[in-house]
């Protein structure tokens, strides 16, 4: 079935298209001896593989470069022997122009490795360099390459490994220059304010001995559903009394949140309530009866004010 979907095709505009697209990530070196990797880097490394492959679709969709919606590719891992490599294979729903994904991931990294910027997909580019977690994934796929010899090469190929062409060859030069390009996209990012409520704790970043310091500890806030805290501050004076009660406390707040790129960086709390989390018995209990439809306005993260500072 892969070998008929590998079959090149023309649309009407007698461009050649096919349903799937073939992208090899083979490392080399030192720290590749007898094809191994560390468990954690390997994990990784195909997380943010699939992660720069699901958002590229994505941004290819959103600027009508393929018809497929970004949920629809199927991927896969293609194993091979005597070499370490992750071949992923990208099943379209949709014919798409041959080696447009591939094309794409190529440009991205191609730009952060050298600065050259492919015109085509300029868009993409753009939109991926801004995304914190492509830039995370991107910084994951090359770390496996510790020692200087080591090197990740980019290959694009079809279905059954035929055809294969090195894309482009990542060593330590262009990593280092990856990595440089990924911190000066992050230090250049605009500090901005957004006014949001949101549900999390209040803590102690600072460790407190006794109950006099607790005024002079720094806090912080951690977003429900997260674990990295928060520099968090009250834009009115507040009393020790008053933080011991919501401490480790579970509450909803309305505050100013300054970003930098996609970085929460400090929260400025206007104001707060206990929220605890219901029961399973009071949950039921209040819940509305199933004839009753309700609807609820959705409100996006970041919307009532957003400033520059």
């Amino acid at each position: 079935m892969l070998d008929k979907m590998s079959d090149i095709q023309q649309d009407l505009h007698g461009e050649k298209v096919v349903n799937s697209d073939l992208i090899i990530i083979k490392y080399d070196g030192p720290s590749f001896d007898k094809n191994k990797m560390e468990l954690p880097s390997f994990t990784k490394q195909i997380y943010s593989v699939e992660k720069l492959l699901k958002e590229s679709i994505k941004q290819l969709s959103k600027n009508q470069k393929i018809k497929d919606e970004p949920q629809q590719p199927k991927l896969f891992i293609q194993l091979r022997k005597s070499s370490f490599e992750t071949a992923l294979l990208i099943i379209f729903s949709n014919s798409i122009m041959i080696n447009i994904l591939s094309d794409c991931i190529f440009s991205y990294l191609k730009y952060l490795a050298t600065g050259i910027l492919n015109k085509d997909y300029k868009r993409e580019i753009e939109n991926l360099t801004n995304n914190k977690t492509i830039r995370n994934s991107t910084r994951n796929i090359i770390n496996p390459c510790i020692e200087n010899e080591d090197k990740a090469t980019i290959i694009n190929g079809d279905v059954n490994f035929n055809n294969c062409n090195i894309l482009l060859e990542l060593d330590k030069g262009k990593r280092d220059n990856i990595y440089d390009k990924l911190d000066e996209i992050e230090e250049s990012s605009p500090i901005e304010q957004f006014e949001q409520e949101m549900f999390g704790k209040i803590l102690e970043i600072d460790a407190v001995k006794n109950e006099e310091q607790l005024s002079k500890s720094r806090l912080c806030f951690v977003v429900e559903g997260g674990n990295e805290p928060i520099e968090a501050l009250f834009n009115a004076d507040i009393k020790k009394e008053e933080i011991k009660k919501i401490i480790f406390e579970r509450i909803k707040i309305k505050a100013n949140v300054s970003y930098k790129g996609d970085d929460m960086i400090k929260i400025l709390i206007k104001s707060y309530y206990l929220s605890q989390l219901k029961n399973l018995k009071e949950f039921i209990r209040n819940a509305p009866p199933k004839s009753t439809k309700t609807t609820q306005s959705k409100k996006t993260d970041r919307t009532i004010q957003k400033s520059e500072l």
